[in-house]
């Protein structure tokens, strides 16, 4: 199974389409401010497309965050502003735990993150469209899921 997450495409589908045909993913996650909707992501990359409302998004069908579970795991999908992400992570882990979840996938920041605690891993893919870390690079990220439930998350710039 491979997952192409992205987050924070602020209604722009250039490099989400192009990422998309590149990396031939299964399902897709979008962690917000996509400014689309679900719906629409749906239809354009026919696969299926897990999202969640960000600050900017106006589909009051998403939901604030939401749990994926693709085999042996389960992955916490928010955009990040109800957990005060900017000001920490805290927030965000202990809602992550509290659903059991050994993943925790955010954006907000559109800024790259990965912290591997040992029981729980915290990502950002940054943003698709409108990167703020320091060298601009839009980026996503693409998770890899073995017959064996083995997970590896690879960080990928455009």
């Amino acid at each position: 199974m491979k997952i192409l997450v992205m987050s924070d495409s602020h209604g722009r589908l250039g490099n989400m389409q192009k990422v998309a045909y590149d990396v031939m993913p299964d399902c897709i996650f979008h962690l917000g401010d996509s400014e689309l909707g679900i719906d629409y992501l749906n239809s354009f990359f026919e696969i299926p497309t897990y999202g969640v409302r960000g600050n900017c998004d106006m589909d009051l069908s998403l939901k604030s965050h939401d749990v994926v579970e693709v085999g042996k795991h389960r992955f916490f999908l928010t955009h990040g502003h109800s957990y005060r992400v900017n000001s920490g992570l805290d927030k965000l882990k202990a809602a992550a735990k509290e659903e059991n979840c050994d993943v925790a996938l955010f954006g907000h920041t559109h800024v790259p993150l990965f912290e591997n605690d040992k029981d729980l891993i915290v990502a950002n893919p940054g943003s698709i469209e409108c990167p703020r870390q320091k060298d601009h690079q839009f980026s996503y990220m693409v998770i890899s899921i073995n017959e064996g439930d083995e997970m590896e998350i690879k960080q990928k710039f455009i």
